[in-house]
């Protein structure tokens, strides 16, 4: 079973405050990713790897083509679902992880990460014990210092920054899994435990498309690798 089919996907940006310059970054990609694949993209940078994940999750419309993610009996073409079926999607369907951690501010680093468990176990105490548990379970096997957990995280490095953000990420298994560049600020021995975590995820069934410009990282995960062409 296909979780994600890409047919015919263009992106082209429109720079309106410079005389509407258009700048094309995606043409004509076609890409099916089955459940417990892990599909790596390559290519130059400009090739649109990162845009391709955006046009997924939905962050940047299509300017041509569909995308149709698998959401239960049906399928749900992110280039046309509305606002409200994308934000369902994001909760239920589709996980990613981006380079950057968006958290709102003031906000614990162990309440950022249980976040998304207490969207699917709810918001009863019971439910948020046990959403506070998982996240605390993820926390420590990415090392992340029990002292930080009581802290917002926008004041963090660069690496705990990034492992909280897959920590959260990760936190609720979603049958669709975007990565962009998981590893990219990790020391050696969190880069494993990500990489293993990785794998435990392809093997329960979720379908994996990343960037892993780290060589020994994609050949750890991947299943294949799809090339992107030359920026245009």
């Amino acid at each position: 079973m296909n979780r994600l089919e890409i047919r015919g996907l263009a992106k082209t940006f429109v720079l309106h405050n410079q005389a509407s310059i258009r700048l094309p970054v995606l043409s004509q990609v076609n890409l099916d990713v089955a459940a417990g694949e892990c599909v790596a993209l390559d290519g130059p940078s400009g090739a649109g790897k990162s845009t391709l994940l955006k046009c997924v999750y939905g962050t940047y419309r299509v300017t041509e083509g569909r995308v149709l993610v698998a959401a239960g009996e049906a399928a749900v073409d992110v280039a046309t679902a509305p606002p409200r079926e994308l934000l369902r999607l994001r909760r239920e369907v589709v996980g990613y992880v981006s380079q950057f951690l968006r958290a709102i501010p003031r906000v614990p680093t162990l309440d950022v990460v249980a976040e998304p468990l207490l969207e699917s176990l709810g918001y009863s105490a019971q439910a948020l014990a046990e959403a506070r548990y998982g996240a605390e379970q993820l926390l420590l096997r990415l090392r992340v210092p029990m002292r930080l957990w009581s802290v917002p995280p926008a004041t963090f490095s660069g690496g705990e920054q990034q492992r909280v953000n897959i920590a959260r990420g990760l936190a609720r298994r979603r049958p669709l899994l975007l990565l962009d560049e998981p590893t990219a600020s990790l020391d050696p021995a969190n880069r494993e435990t990500v990489v293993a975590m990785i794998r435990e995820a392809c093997a329960a069934g979720v379908a994996v498309v990343g960037i892993f410009h780290d060589t020994r990282v994609r050949e750890s995960v991947a299943t294949r690798t799809v090339g992107l062409g030359e920026p245009q």
